[in-house]
């Protein structure tokens, strides 16, 4: 993986969500990046949406067919950037 380009900040390194569905929401700032190939792109915000992130479990339970996406919080705007996130755990027992 790459560093974080020049003067930006690292919100949250990069990592793949073990759990099942990992639900954002952020504050329209820009920085959330995802890896493919190597390559780390940003996820453009848009108003009003949902970011939805398929975690370890659903790769799992899916055979690999949708499989967890290695992202990172890279912050190169002047402000500060806000998000919520709902982390959901599915139990199958």
């Amino acid at each position: 993986a790459t560093q974080a380009p020049g003067d930006a900040r690292v919100g949250a390194g990069a990592h793949c969500d073990w759990g099942s569905l990992t639900i954002l929401v952020t504050d329209g700032t820009p920085g959330l990046e995802i890896e493919h190939h190597g390559v780390w792109t940003p996820v453009p915000p848009r108003e009003g949406a949902l970011i939805i992130n398929a975690g370890d479990q659903v790769s799992l339970w899916s055979g690999g067919r949708l499989r967890s996406a290695n992202h990172r919080v890279i912050n190169v705007s002047p402000r500060p950037r806000y998000s919520t996130a709902f982390f959901g755990y599915f139990n199958l027992h």
